[in-house]
């Protein structure tokens, strides 16, 4: 008996090479079938602090999206990876004028995955949420139907959510009109991206704004502690201590007490607020990526196979289904602004050929969010204006990195700093189109790997903790750049 593994493999030597197609099998349908419904569920992880409620009410908007006129079930049969290539064409599931579900199989970390992500905003949702999702599952080789077509069974699925349940017209992004006929396809179809994108930029805008509003409130508390603790020593100094200075002393005492306690809870606040920018500044990264890499892939096509019109009993593709047309696939004969799916091309201009990894090279610029033990108990967090210029040789990558503080964070967690440029230089490796780099070249350990993953013309990643025995420092580095030039 074959080894599952060996199903992968190429012809044998005395046959002609032919490509392997990894399609999937029915069951991948878990990946939005089994979505969870209730926010506790352990397969989800909830990126903000939205109220269980609202990410209850986003998932069900999300589970009824993906299951309208079964688009997600049509998206998910012209899914397919022909190898050598390491990620398959991604297919879209149009779902409305702001909303919008992608698919793709690509090569992770512990083999080959079904991926799902879908935005979706005020304007197909029938609640008033919006929500990004995103899910993966692991595959595994399933049944072998010819020599040249392989089935893949999907894993259990995890989930990242999203969601927002503001009402819509508290603030959200205005919708885009629909294009007239005729116009760019490329924009109607990436729209839901777009569209997310803004809106989560607007929340992490808004999120940053009171992250630095508690993080002045810190420092002015701060500065009465301060203050009010020396006045307090000076008055319990004092040799005589008549009836108006104890009175002062008790009233210190007090005031110390009240301003500690606020302190305190600003302080909690201020955490809470980091994680949610974090997530923010991550989800809009991530979302910025993927709608610059729809475009690329979609205006990566000719012209006069951007847009396809639905055709009778069934997809719009060549013989054998989506992955290996090179048209655009309208699936189940769905119109393009009303369901059904559609496969972007292979590859953009940012995507790795199948012999080497991404093209990293070239100068970078964006943030980096560093939270880490300064002055405990409490953590410092300190954000970073970094210009990257990167060097590739093959695998080899050298990031010469200058950063500048934007400020000196939050005090006394983060104690004093001088505000000035200063080089942060990186060694690192490239897979695929992902970049692994060392913060620190002089501490290589698993824990210390700051991998960044290249959509589009953005790069992002996180280094959860960094930490180098004995030592207890304990560091983790929030990274998002942008393509300034190659």
């Amino acid at each position: 008996m074959l080894l599952p593994a060996l199903l992968f493999a190429a012809a044998t030597a005395d046959e002609p090479a032919v490509p392997l197609v990894l399609r999937l099998e029915d069951q991948a349908n878990a990946i939005w079938t089994a979505l969870p419904t209730d926010a506790a569920d352990p397969r989800l992880t909830r990126m903000d602090d939205a109220p269980a409620e609202c990410v209850a009410t986003a998932l069900a908007e999300a589970r009824r999206l993906l299951a309208k006129d079964e688009g997600a079930r049509a998206a998910l049969r012209d899914v397919a990876l022909t190898r050598p290539a390491t990620r398959s064409e991604v297919v879209a599931q149009p779902l409305g004028a702001s909303c919008g579900a992608f698919y793709d199989v690509r090569d992770g970390e512990g083999g080959l995955v079904l991926s799902l992500r879908l935005e979706a905003g005020c304007g197909c949702t029938e609640r008033g949420v919006r929500v990004h999702l995103v899910g993966h599952a692991p595959l595994t080789p399933g049944v072998l139907e010819s020599k040249d077509v392989q089935r893949l069974r999907a894993g259990e699925p995890r989930y990242e959510v999203l969601a927002s349940c503001e009402p819509c017209a508290a603030g959200g992004p205005p919708r885009r009109a629909s294009l007239p006929a005729g116009g760019d396809p490329c924009a109607s179809l990436c729209a839901p991206l777009a569209e997310g994108l803004a809106a989560w930029q607007q929340k992490l805008t808004a999120a940053a704004a009171r992250l630095g509003d508690l993080a002045g409130k810190a420092t002015t508390l701060q500065l009465q502690v301060t203050s009010d603790q020396k006045e307090l020593a000076g008055a319990q100094s004092a040799r005589s201590k008549p009836r108006a200075v104890l009175e002062r002393i008790s009233a210190l005492q007090a005031r110390i007490k009240s301003a500690q306690d606020e302190l305190q809870r600003v302080q909690r606040a201020s955490q809470d607020a980091e994680r949610i920018v974090s997530a923010l500044r991550r989800v809009a990264g991530d979302t910025q990526g993927a709608e610059g890499s729809c475009r690329t892939q979609c205006q990566a096509r000719p012209p006069q196979q951007r847009a396809s019109t639905p055709q009778a009993g069934g997809t719009a593709s060549a013989a054998g289904g989506g992955g290996l047309s090179t048209g655009v696939l309208v699936a189940g004969g769905a119109a393009l602004a009303a369901g059904g799916a559609v496969a972007l091309a292979a590859r953009g201009s940012d995507s790795p050929a199948s012999s080497g990894p991404a093209d990293f090279s070239g100068t970078w610029r964006g943030t980096r969010v560093v939270v880490a033990t300064v002055n405990p108990p409490d953590l410092c967090t300190r954000v970073f204006d970094e210009t990257w210029e990167i060097s590739q040789d093959g695998r080899a990558l050298t990031a010469a990195v200058t950063s500048t503080a934007q400020g000196c964070g939050n005090q006394p967690a983060c104690g004093q700093c001088s505000l000035f440029p200063f080089p942060r230089p990186h060694t690192g490796t490239a897979e695929g189109t992902t970049a692994r780099f060392y913060p620190f070249p002089e501490l290589q350990t698993p824990s210390c790997v700051l991998p960044l993953t290249l959509r589009g013309a953005t790069m992002s990643g996180f280094m959860p903790s960094c930490v180098a025995p004995p030592n207890p420092l304990t560091i983790s580095h929030d990274v998002t750049l942008q393509r300034v030039t190659r």
